[in-house]
């Protein structure tokens, strides 16, 4: 049975901050509009692109949000 990614803190043998840490990386350098940082942390993060996806722990928390919402007004 596979893994649900979206109560785990792997996304198979690797962990979400590791993911999250190159991610950061790719936001810091395009900050400081260094386009050789930028192609390095992207080359990283190109690897997790198939973690994202709408059922992302954020999508989730948003997704329950509106589901309370919509029961409160009935």
């Amino acid at each position: 049975m596979p893994e649900d990614h979206t109560t785990s803190h792997r996304f198979g043998k690797v962990r979400y901050a590791t993911i999250r840490r190159d991610f950061q990386r790719l936001r810091v350098a395009i900050r400081a509009h260094d386009s050789f940082a930028t192609e390095e942390a992207w080359e990283k993060c190109e690897r997790w692109l198939e973690a994202i996806s709408p059922a992302a722990l954020r999508a989730l928390d948003a997704e329950e949000k509106d589901r309370r919402t919509r029961n409160a007004a009935y």
